[in-house]
């Protein structure tokens, strides 16, 4: 057995965390000492808490998380599935922004070169590739 603060040392995370995740029915301790109320966690649970990281790092709240961890009806494949097209649409958006920058960069590039050559012949823009 783990104890809470042994977890929260191999999970790179805290007490208050592990504390929330139990909380919300996310991550629960194997044992937990009926004196002391300390929490102990069994190692696989190391796997449990990377998972629940993972799904949060997709944008699924906690609630979200912990419907598909607690509820056995829902099919897993179709969930990864649903997680791989959020992931697939985040990237498309991402990259969409990324041509934004980079036309809005040229733009810019574009404008101080025009105005370095005012008041000067006129100007001919080179056409490199």
């Amino acid at each position: 057995m783990i104890s809470i603060g042994q977890m929260a040392k191999y999970c790179q995370t805290s007490i208050q965390t592990l504390r929330l995740y139990d909380q919300k029915g996310l991550l629960t301790p194997a044992l937990v000492d009926p004196q002391t109320h300390y929490r102990y966690y069994q190692p696989e649970q190391i796997f449990q808490f990377n998972l629940i990281k993972y799904l949060q790092s997709t944008s699924s709240s906690l609630q979200e998380i912990a419907t598909v961890m607690n509820d056995n009806s829902i099919n897993l494949s179709d969930f990864w599935q649903e997680q791989e097209q959020k992931i697939q649409h985040q990237i498309e958006e991402q990259q969409r922004k990324l041509v934004i920058a980079k036309f809005q960069q040229q733009q810019l590039n574009n404008l101080a070169s025009m105005q370095a050559h005012l008041g000067k012949q006129p100007y001919v823009k080179n056409f490199t590739r």
